[in-house]
């Protein structure tokens, strides 16, 4: 991804030592790389829910949550 705005990026080898805009260091594929590995994982922690392995499922559900308020916020763009 090449970026106009960005005076520290180093031409020659396409990478970047700082930039303060978010789109010049993240590129798309790892934010939908991130979020389809979070589908999963709350996919995952769903199920384990939902079999209820004998109760004890309180860390499962926060972690369920946490997962998904940290997808939410990607989606949202917060982080762009």
């Amino acid at each position: 991804m090449d970026c106009n705005k960005c005076i520290w990026a180093d031409k020659g080898s396409g990478t970047k030592v700082f930039c303060p805009f978010s789109s010049c260091v993240v590129k798309p594929s790892f934010k939908e790389n991130l979020l389809k590995a979070m589908e999963n994982r709350m996919a995952a922690l769903q199920d384990h829910i939902v079999q209820d392995f004998g109760g004890g499922l309180v860390g499962r559900n926060a972690e369920w949550r946490e997962v998904k308020y940290w997808k939410e916020a990607i989606e949202r763009g917060e982080f762009d």
